[in-house]
């Protein structure tokens, strides 16, 4: 199992400490065990298919099947004006893009007030025209 956790640290292009922190384990503690054959805890491993979600824990227990799993699911982001096909967000992206949404709701609710205050001022001007229209034709009535 070990060597195939190696395996996907290295398609990843990442460092074991690197990744040895990025799932909560402690300096070495994967080299060791990788080194001497060893074996590491079910916490640990838990640990490691929570922040890797792409890791297919069948193929990293048993061998069997692909390395990493299909994306599960698509978010669609229509209020960016075209719908955007997006895969299930990487960890450590979620956070990144949860600042984006609000950014989109925030612009978006800026528009809408501009929009409403553009449809005040159409109303006024049209108000201002008839007004207009109605001022012209008494003073042609009264020349």
């Amino acid at each position: 199992m070990l060597q195939r956790l190696k395996e996907y640290i290295d398609y990843k292009k990442i460092r074991i400490s690197v990744f040895e922190k990025s799932v909560g384990m402690s300096n070495a503690s994967l080299v060791k065990p990788l080194n001497s054959g060893g074996t590491i805890g079910v916490d640990k491993l838990e640990n490691i298919l929570k922040v890797y979600p792409d890791l297919n824990p069948v193929w990293l227990l048993t061998g069997t099947g692909e390395m990493l799993n299909k994306p599960k699911s698509k978010r669609i982001y229509p209020e960016a004006g075209i719908a955007t096909l997006l895969e299930e967000p990487a960890v450590g992206y979620k956070d990144k893009i949860a600042a984006l949404e609000k950014t989109i709701e925030e612009l978006n609710r800026t528009l809408r007030e501009k929009e409403e205050r553009l449809r005040e001022k159409d109303m006024q001007i049209s108000k201002l025209i008839q007004f207009l229209g109605t001022e012209n034709s008494i003073s042609d009535d009264v020349v």
